[in-house]
């Protein structure tokens, strides 16, 4: 499902408690996340270096079992090199240990990473019909990620590339993104 068009024209902020409250994953993706990056694609103007493309790709969690990811963007930096990233989201707490389910698991996340490392796909952003990866992944969540997690992560060589952005992050970056706007 590609997305051509801003979701939310002018991107509301949330609290912390409204962003905690996300119980549906796929809300959760519309509302903020793809929300968030459309307003991010327009204050930092990428387009000025080429299209962003923003796709849900594992929302059909048919095809996420094969690729790790629930949605990809994808831009030029300013050499005009393309950039792919996966994001793996959440709205669940991402923990480390016994206590873990199967899909708020570090251990689970790693697995997805590892696949989204692997999967490769033709560029959305230019005519080549050259197979690429991902060059970097983010994984978001609602809510909040415990040290045990956040130490595995950063331990773990298959986390490359790899940044954690939390509930009380999207707040900040939300609010941060929503001034920007309103300066424009």
């Amino acid at each position: 499902m590609k997305l051509s068009a801003r979701i939310d024209p002018e991107m509301r902020t949330f609290t912390q408690a409204e962003i905690d409250a996300y119980t549906d994953e796929n809300l959760f993706t519309v509302e903020v996340v793809i929300s968030l990056l459309e307003t991010v694609a327009d204050t930092c103007e990428f387009n000025n270096y080429g299209p962003v493309k923003i796709e849900f790709w594992g929302k059909d969690k048919r095809l996420e079992v094969d690729n790790g990811i629930d949605v990809y963007f994808g831009y030029f930096d300013h050499l005009y090199r393309p950039k792919h990233i996966g994001i793996q989201i959440k709205v669940e707490k991402i923990i480390q240990g016994s206590s873990a389910s199967l899909t708020n698991s570090i251990e689970t996340i790693r697995n997805q990473v590892h696949k989204a490392y692997q999967y490769r796909f033709t560029s959305p952003l230019d005519n080549s019909t050259q197979t690429c990866k991902i060059n970097g992944f983010y994984l978001i969540t609602s809510k909040s990620v415990n040290q045990g997690a956040r130490d595995f992560y950063s331990n773990d060589d298959q986390f490359t590339n790899l940044d954690i952005i939390d509930g009380g992050t999207l707040v900040h970056l939300i609010k941060k993104y929503s001034k920007e706007e309103e300066r424009r």
